[in-house]
């Protein structure tokens, strides 16, 4: 949660930003923006130990790669540093192997608003069904960022 004022200050400079819309261009907000601004928390357990959406959401910045964005610039979620490996070495690695074993989701996202939670959730619906055989409706738009 933050201070009040400088959600009330982010607030305005959010408005700026819905004039610059226009045919040729869009502002895509956080779906879970109103609700930082007014210092909500919503609460979103995980049910999952594992997050398929680390596959996919690697953060990869010039002090390291890390397992989500989330987790950018903690020393414990940093499977390596591209400055000084291959990325296929990287994703191959033990390192990232290490990290994504020891992250237990269920605990260490408990208390983060993951944006990525409902496509892990139908991740985990697809895999399950797969195992078991079972079919697999689709849907038109799933995850826009994915």
């Amino acid at each position: 949660k933050h201070d009040q004022k400088l959600m009330d200050e982010a607030r305005e400079q959010i408005k700026l930003l819905d004039n610059l819309e226009d045919n040729n261009f869009k502002i895509l907000k956080a779906i879970n923006l109103e609700n930082a601004l007014n210092g909500v928390d919503v609460k979103q357990p995980k049910l999952y130990q594992n997050c398929p959406s680390t596959h996919l959401r690697t953060t990869v910045t010039p002090s390291g790669v890390y397992i989500c964005p989330y987790w950018r610039g903690k020393n414990d979620y940093n499977i390596g540093d591209l400055n000084k490996m291959k990325f296929s070495d990287l994703w191959y690695g033990l390192e990232r192997k290490e990290v994504m074993d020891r992250t237990d989701i269920s605990v260490a996202c408990d208390g983060i608003h993951c944006l990525r939670h409902e496509t892990n959730n139908k991740c985990i619906d697809i895999k399950n069904k797969i195992e078991n055989n079972k079919a697999i409706s689709s849907i038109t738009e799933f995850d826009r960022f994915i």
